[in-house]
């Protein structure tokens, strides 16, 4: 299933200072006796969990203005994923015609040059039909391939709105969001469903950065809000993930 609710298992890590602490008595590794003293001395560092580590953002408990990073975590209470094999199916057939057009073309050019005569123009068609591919390559890759579309625990949601090259994920706390709606984002003739999260608090830095600007400029003037993730190729019933999510928001309003 594509919207799970998993409490994420404990991963262990330290800090740097942390970890500089436990490897100081190897300055003095000449002097047996202080570092055996060191090592039944010293307090090994408290353990922490996954969830106080946070890519991009403050750790749990602390909330803190929007942030902006990369992955959306597969880990988090709330996963909400892409429908793969859907989106393989809306992209692979444009590839795999627009490979073999590209490969014709360049056939029919070693074989019928005397024929055909116009090289610039073969050249022309070919690249530009090799170009249409590695688009579709692309699209492919960022939609189905770049992790999870939404995430969400009891103290924040991360949000992917965007990004061809690399995933470009919004990260808000809870305590900033006023509501969360459906809503349906005009996208050509065809209209596209998203889940919009409304956090006015946060809306000047989503201003201050241009990518995030230029990947939600058309959902933010159809919805009033940049905070939109498009569902429409996602596992799970979009009114159950809605529920899941007002009641979040319901509960970090009332803490």
């Amino acid at each position: 299933m594509g919207i799970s609710w998993v409490d994420p298992a404990p991963h262990p890590f330290f800090s740097m200072a942390e970890n500089m602490q436990l490897i100081q008595p190897i300055a003095r590794l000449g002097d047996l006796a202080a570092l055996t003293e060191y090592a039944w001395t010293t307090p090994r560092p408290t353990m922490r969990t996954a969830e106080d580590r946070v890519v991009g953002h403050t750790c749990a408990g602390h909330h803190g203005p929007m942030m902006v990073t990369d992955r959306v975590p597969d880990s988090a209470p709330l996963v909400v994923r892409p429908r793969v094999g859907r989106l393989v199916a809306i992209f692979g057939p444009n590839i795999v015609i627009s490979a073999l057009l590209t490969l014709a073309i360049v056939v029919l050019s070693v074989l019928y040059l005397d024929l055909i005569g116009n090289v610039l123009a073969i050249g022309i068609v070919a690249q530009l039909l090799f170009y249409n591919t590695l688009l579709y390559v692309h699209l492919l890759r960022s939609t189905a391939f770049s992790g999870p579309y939404l995430a969400a625990d009891a103290h924040r949601v991360w949000l992917r709105v965007g990004g061809l090259r690399r995933p470009r994920v919004v990260v808000l706390p809870w305590n900033a969001v006023q509501h969360v709606e459906l809503h349906d984002v005009p996208k050509g003739v065809f209209s596209v469903r998203h889940v919009c999260l409304y956090a006015p608090s946060q809306l000047a830095e989503a201003g201050a950065d241009r990518g995030v600007v230029r990947d939600t400029r058309a959902a933010a003037k159809a919805t009033g809000t940049p905070f939109c993730v498009n569902i429409r190729q996602v596992h799970g019933d979009p009114a159950e993930l809605l529920a899941r999510l007002r009641q979040y928001a319901a509960a970090a309003s009332v803490r």
